[in-house]
């Protein structure tokens, strides 16, 4: 049945971004912005948790001095909406320095912040000690901030006293100065957020301020307060439609706010890695679209939405009898055998085709609009058999073709031999089993021998028959089925499973060769160095036996192959 075309239109918002309604509003028009100097420091992290919980965005004049010590908070203050802004490298009053340590201390710090942000950002400046005049203003290259409330909180160190100077002079458009690495400061900071939210305030950047108020900020100016009448909206998240047309779905993005859309279409951060939108979008498969509004990504920008698009005809189905394929699935259908990715250029489908073990086939299905599926990809094993994660290059294909084929070990939800998964004590001795051809086991039951292994178990047969031709052992009763085999467990299995059927075990290698010889337990010793001597087992990396790392199904495959071919099984 062919899968409808769908968005899912619920938005996904990111930690950094504000819910549309009420994040850091109090509900009224009284825009407020509140900045914090000199960090980041030790107790930002304590604010910025405070911030995150009450859906508050704040502007952070930071030290590039700081920023080098505390850069990773200037990546969170970015990617949950905070403005950075550029407080210089070391805080120097910049009245007194030469035209070229002004630029300096302000050029520095903008590198050392989109540094630490992960983005090239674009920053306010604050003069420190707010000393300034008209050459320093004509050297910043950007908009001056100073403050219209200063509660001198650097010099008092008490919360309450901070508090009570902020609420009682606060009034709608004010800049309010701070300090975070003042523990009372962020103290009182938490404070004063909850009252004024509760007041009707709403806590906007410092771009953010003067964007709602309708006040473009210029370079070379300063800027003490924004408290112009004219209140925008916060910005929202685009809309996004689509339309499936003769050539592809195009993607339409739109801001309510005639703002500039930053989008992904691979589900990656459009904080970082978004283009400029422009024009419809095209693509030809299924997708998750991520997109936001920002007239500066650095303080002034939408939450960011989310939506999946679903357009794609589904995945096809491949299945085979013997070496006869055949493919099933809606639209178009498309298919390679010779290891390339199906485009509408390759093999159309027509009906069933041989194929010879070992081929890979990948196959595509194309609906409406040319929408492109996901690709489904199995390799021909034979008898059969298709396999999702083994393929003719790797180092273990020709042990999963032999095992799976031959009835040894088993894909798992018929599509994955899931090669780099350890293998447990029971399933290691069922494969033996099969290959030793599954002989008729007499004398006492699996549960008489162990106390963990049941007689209706799978693999009670195979623990039968191992334990009564001495290949393997139980320890204080039990047997321990769902533990991983070790390497060298394996080795001694091979080992005692060889001796059994007759054959010479005396050959011998050196381990002293290999750089973890001395980890090897002493019952091990023997039957590695018989292994390794008979090529079923080599080092690891070369150099080493890892004697008690877990043996994965591959490696098992591969070793179980060598013993066949060595002893004609």
């Amino acid at each position: 049945m062919k899968r409808f075309a769908a968005i899912l239109l619920a938005l996904v918002l990111l930690a950094s971004s504000v819910p549309a309604l009420a994040a850091g509003s109090g509900g009224g028009d009284k825009l407020v912005a509140i900045t914090f100097d000199d960090g980041p420091g030790p107790y930002t992290e304590a604010l910025l948790d405070a911030l995150k919980t009450r859906g508050v965005q704040a502007t952070f004049f930071v030290l590039g001095s700081r920023v080098e010590r505390y850069g990773r908070l200037v990546e969170r203050m970015y990617g949950e909406g905070h403005q950075i802004a550029n407080h210089t490298y070391s805080h120097k009053a910049l009245k007194g320095l030469s035209d070229a340590a002004v630029t300096e201390q302000i050029t520095s710090t903008a590198q050392i912040i989109s540094a630490a942000a992960g983005k090239e950002l674009r920053c306010v400046v604050r003069p420190p000690y707010g000393s300034y005049n008209a050459r320093v203003l004509e050297l910043l290259g950007a908009p001056g901030i100073f403050w219209s409330i200063d509660p001198e909180d650097w010099k008092y160190r008490n919360a309450d006293t901070v508090f009570d100077h902020i609420v009682s002079k606060v009034r709608d458009g004010d800049i309010i100065l701070l300090h975070d690495i003042h523990p009372t400061s962020v103290d009182a900071a938490v404070k004063v957020v909850d009252k004024l939210l509760a007041d009707g305030y709403t806590f906007v950047t410092v771009n953010e301020l003067f964007r709602r108020k309708g006040v473009p900020m210029e370079d070379g100016v300063m800027y003490f307060s924004c408290r112009n009448a004219t209140v925008r909206g916060a910005l929202t998240a685009p809309a996004m439609t689509y339309e499936i047309g003769g050539d592809g779905c195009f993607i339409t993005l739109a801001s309510a706010d005639d703002a500039p859309i930053y989008y992904t279409t691979d589900g990656s951060d459009p904080l970082y890695k978004g283009k400029l939108y422009s024009s419809p979008v095209k693509t030809y498969g299924d997708c998750t679209v991520r997109a936001v509004a920002a007239f500066e990504l650095n303080g002034s920008r939408s939450p960011v939405m989310t939506q999946e698009l679903a357009v794609s005809p589904a995945a096809p189905a491949i299945t085979a009898v013997g070496t006869r394929v055949t493919i099933t699935g809606e639209g178009r259908l498309f298919y390679t055998l010779d290891g390339k990715r199906p485009t509408i250029n390759s093999n159309r489908y027509t009906g069933a085709f041989t194929a010879a073990p070992g081929t890979l086939i990948r196959a595509v299905a194309i609906g409406e609009g040319n929408m492109i599926s996901a690709e489904t990809r199995e390799t021909l094993l034979g008898a059969g058999a298709l396999v999702r994660d083994a393929e003719a290059g790797d180092w273990y294909y020709g042990a999963v073709e032999k095992t799976v084929t031959g009835k040894l070990m088993f894909l798992t939800d018929k599509q994955y031999f899931k090669p780099d998964v350890a293998m447990t004590r029971a399933s290691v001795l069922e494969t033996l089993y099969r290959m030793a051809g599954s002989p008729p086991v007499s004398g006492a039951a699996a549960s008489a021998l162990f106390a963990d292994v049941s007689d209706n178990a799978s693999y009670a047969g195979a623990v039968r028959w191992a334990y009564q031709n001495g290949i393997c052992t139980g320890e204080g009763g039990r047997f321990h089925p769902s533990g991983y085999v070790t390497r060298e467990e394996l080795a001694a299995f091979l080992y005692r499973l060889a001796r059994v059927g007759g054959q010479d075990v005396s050959a011998a290698a050196d381990l002293r060769a290999f750089a973890d010889a001395d980890t090897v337990d002493a019952y091990a010793a023997a039957p590695l160095a018989f292994a390794v001597a008979k090529g079923l087992m080599n080092g690891e990396e070369g150099s080493e036996l890892r004697p008690h790392a877990y043996a994965t199904r591959a490696q098992v495959a591969v070793i179980v192959t060598r013993y066949m071919a060595l002893y004609n099984k």
